[in-house]
């Protein structure tokens, strides 16, 4: 019974959606099966007592308690449990209608205008203009929704109404909304989605383009795009993607997204916050110490409102990027306190390696080299991401304890493994552990008072635009002069 979809589905709801859906179940208007009434009660009274008794959980009992004075079938039961499934989708689909106003409202006007009833015209259109006068919503579906209801309406008048109309009365009609809302949602959407393919080259190789991005890009900035919530923030996301070097586009965004991001739904909004996230920590590790600040600012409004979770869930990359960002602030014992407290919030398969490879991280920022070592012994480098960071901690941890053998032994073997995924790493990434790698050799060859080296070798790491753990390299020059 636990294996099969309909159970593994309801197992994941609350206990509220479960009461929902058992009203729903009961219902004539969606269901007329008895039997499917009895199977939906007795897996919610299952899984609200969590039983574990094997005999109850088989299918055979379970027929017992539906069909009482029937022989078991199991081509009925499986089609009952068939049956229930596509009831509990259509529950899912009514759930998230209901969510929609405006879509409510375009599906308002399209059955009336179907069942022509013109006594509902001017009361539904009403409606339709109040809800979308309501709407907090401001992504790019609200355009699109929009575009739906002056569709809806525009189509409200048959074309033989409209071939006897005066010039006058053809000019009040709302063929330009229907386009602009149109234009609107799909510049919006292109270059949202333009937006998530450029961040992706940052982590791995593809050669994914999308049509008329050029002649999209060409438009955006012909209008007033500061104006539309999601152009102005997508736009200022790409500004920041193609070109990182000029800072004003991420002050630009920050405004934007101080601005705009509570007219977005939390999903799409967490989306936004990560760009600018993903912005801050690049000119972290580029050595760029105002983004430190940033960063933590960033992350604190984005947590003060609740944006971050995801069904209750904290991703190991926040996780991991708070925890650096107090770090690097020097707050050891409040990022401490962090791990602990929040790493509940991980999913249960993630959370063993996000806590042991931050735990690392921790231990090295608190100097206690030998301590990170042993940690990151526990770290599973089923992850590229845990494999390249475990990876520059050790680096770092052995020149530290100034284990020179490990340390070499270890250049050679990062090396290797970044030429082994030169597919899978990105270029500009791979040239970040190369350069460190580079740059370390040379930094244990320095000596201390060495002035003329040290001021190379301080200018050659300045220059280096690609370079992991800059602040760190800069740290260890200047401390041998």
């Amino acid at each position: 019974m636990k294996q099969t979809k309909i159970y593994r589905a309801l197992s994941e709801l609350s206990i509220y959606e479960l009461n929902r859906f058992q009203k729903f179940a009961n219902s004539p208007y969606f269901n007329k099966s008895k039997a499917i009434i009895d199977l939906t009660e007795y897996f919610i009274k299952s899984i609200k007592s969590d039983s574990d008794s094997q005999k109850e959980h088989e299918k055979t009992s379970i027929w017992e308690k539906i069909y009482p004075d029937k022989k078991f079938s199991d081509v009925k039961y499986r089609k009952l449990l068939s049956d229930t499934l596509k009831l509990f989708e259509s529950f899912i689909i009514y759930e998230e209608f209901e969510k929609s106003p405006l879509n409510k409202a375009s599906l308002l006007l399209q059955g009336v205008k179907e069942k022509n009833l013109k006594n509902l015209y001017n009361s539904s259109l009403s409606t339709a203009k109040r809800l979308s006068n309501q709407q907090t919503d401001q992504s790019a579906n609200f355009y699109f929704h929009q575009y739906q209801i002056e569709k809806n309406e525009f189509s409200m008048v048959s074309e033989f109404e409209r071939k006897r109309l005066s010039k006058s009365e053809l000019s009040a009609f709302n063929v330009k909304e229907i386009a602009n809302n149109l234009d609107m949602f799909f510049l919006a959407e292109k270059l949202r989605y333009h937006c998530t393919i450029l961040s992706w080259r940052n982590i791995i190789r593809h050669d994914i383009e999308l049509l008329f991005i050029d002649d999209i890009i060409k438009q955006v900035e012909k209008i007033d795009y500061e104006s539309i919530p999601p152009i102005a923030i997508y736009y200022q996301i790409y500004l920041t993607l193609i070109d990182s070097e000029n800072e004003d586009n991420f002050f630009k965004l920050k405004e934007s997204i101080s601005k705009y991001i509570d007219n977005f739904p939390l999903d799409e909004a967490k989306g936004i916050y990560e760009a600018a996230f993903s912005y801050c920590i690049k000119k972290v590790n580029q050595g760029s110490a105002q983004f430190v600040e940033q960063l933590l600012m960033l992350y604190e409004d984005s947590l003060h409102k609740e944006v971050l979770f995801e069904a209750n869930n904290l991703s190991p990359s926040n996780f991991r990027n708070i925890c650096f960002i107090g770090l690097r602030s020097g707050k050891f014992e409040w990022t401490k306190a962090f791990i602990e407290q929040y790493k509940e919030k991980i999913h249960p398969d993630l959370r063993e390696n996000a806590v042991n490879f931050n735990l690392a991280r921790l231990y090295f920022y608190q100097k206690d080299f030998e301590k990170t070592i042993i940690q990151l012994r526990e770290v599973d480098f089923n992850d590229i991401f845990y494999d390249l960071g475990s990876k520059v901690l050790l680096l770092a941890s052995y020149y530290e304890m100034d284990e020179i053998d490990p340390l070499y032994a270890l250049f050679d073997s990062f090396g290797a493994f970044l030429n082994r995924h030169k597919t899978t790493i990105p270029e500009q990434r791979r040239s970040n552990y190369s350069n460190l790698i580079k740059l370390t050799r040379k930094l244990t060859k320095l000596q201390p008072n060495d002035k003329k080296g040290i001021g190379k070798l301080k200018n050659e790491v300045g220059d280096t635009k690609n370079v992991a753990s800059k602040e760190w390299l800069i740290e260890k020059i200047d401390a041998l002069a």
